[in-house]
């Protein structure tokens, strides 16, 4: 018996590019994407944008999967949130995708010391076909994405924005 789409059990993921890795995240960790607001030179220097009365912490993926390459301007920011790992600001070059797809497809990948290589944020992969081609999705894994950071951030800031998902939501 064949499964059609629609008996597959789908979720929604938010899909987009760095460094030439199709990355997702579940959209239940998204708390929203917005425009990258002008920050001081302070915070910029720090890893930090304030967003309203909320400093969150920026983890540039495209400098830590490009070898220190910076690859220019990124106007817009993906903002997650975990309980364990507080605010998290990913920015991006293009609006990110909205992808469903079965979490079936999505394999484990072994974690990576090595601070510059993909496994050091993603913990699995699925490949699915988009416009026709093959194409391969690595899922974020914050914990993880955290970690591979040289430098922990400060749990006060990066929970300083506790209230932004409340008002993201409203």
């Amino acid at each position: 018996m064949k499964t059609t789409h629609s008996e597959l059990n789908l979720e929604k993921f938010i899909v987009f590019t760095i460094a030439d890795y199709r990355l997702a995240l579940p959209i239940e960790k998204v708390v929203q994407i917005v425009n990258r607001p002008e920050t001081t030179r302070e915070l910029s220097k720090a890893g930090l944008v304030q967003m309203g009365r909320h400093v969150i912490q920026i983890f540039d993926l495209h400098h830590q999967l490009e070898n220190g390459i910076d690859p220019g301007h990124r106007p817009f920011l993906v903002i997650t949130y975990s309980v364990s790992e507080g605010f998290c600001a990913i920015p991006v070059s293009e609006p990110p995708n909205l992808v469903e797809f079965p979490p079936e497809l999505m394999q484990a990948l072994p974690p990576s010391h090595d601070r510059s290589s993909i496994l050091s944020i993603a913990s699995h992969a699925a490949t699915l076909e988009m416009d026709r081609v093959p194409a391969t999705i690595f899922l974020i894994d914050v914990k993880r994405m955290v970690a591979s950071r040289s430098t922990v951030p400060d749990r006060a800031i990066a929970n300083s924005g506790h209230n932004l998902a409340k008002e993201a939501r409203q």
